[in-house]
């Protein structure tokens, strides 16, 4: 992780994961390091107030394909059906979570459980 500052005074960021440095630590840990980095990545994007920026995030985690592939980076082996589950952990209380169907929140929350996945 590095960071500096341009001329014109906007933060330049640089973070770089390895999976590889990933590989001994648990998934419940390794999701909080993802979802984490995720917002730093995006935090010039997104509305000014922090609530509005987070459940944009959030929104972002679900649909932009950078973030799926980077979870399948950092967990390999999962199904496309688990990785399409993996993507809303952390986003419990965002309505890109909330507005889905009870069943569906059902399942992805029992998912989580079932892998050890930190999930709100």
């Amino acid at each position: 992780f590095t960071f500096s500052q341009n001329a014109a005074g906007q933060w330049i960021y640089n973070v770089s994961i390895n999976p590889n440095n990933l590989t001994n630590l648990d998934n419940g840990t390794k999701m909080i390091i993802a979802h984490e980095m995720f917002h730093f990545y995006k935090i010039e994007t997104g509305p000014a107030n922090q609530a509005g920026a987070n459940d944009y995030h959030h929104s972002l985690m679900v649909l932009e394909p950078d973030y799926r592939a980077m979870l399948k980076e950092i967990f390999p082996g999962f199904t496309e059906a688990e990785y399409d589950m993996l993507r809303f952990a952390g986003t419990l209380g965002s309505p890109i979570f909330d507005d889905l169907p009870q069943a569906e929140r059902t399942a992805i929350i029992d998912f989580f459980i079932t892998n050890g996945i930190y999930y709100q």
